[in-house]
């Protein structure tokens, strides 16, 4: 991925935290804790991970996928 790109994690339609990604080839993988937001407050519950990306010349963000939701146990 040549474009900025991070993911964005919503709880119950909140936004609650996110993990910038760089620059990325194909079939990479990244592992990462989730945002400590996420889990604050609840023990168990719902989370949508939200693509991210930037344009890099006018830095507009844009919503490129959606996954989710998923079960949450904190």
């Amino acid at each position: 991925l040549k474009s900025k790109v991070s993911l964005r994690f919503i709880r119950d339609g909140d936004p609650r935290g996110g993990i910038a990604l760089g620059t990325m080839r194909r079939g990479q993988v990244v592992r990462a804790r989730l945002p400590a937001r996420v889990c604050a407050g609840v023990v168990r519950g719902r989370v949508e991970m939200q693509t991210i990306v930037t344009d890099a010349r006018s830095g507009a963000e844009q919503v490129a996928d959606t996954q989710g939701p998923y079960r949450l146990r904190c």
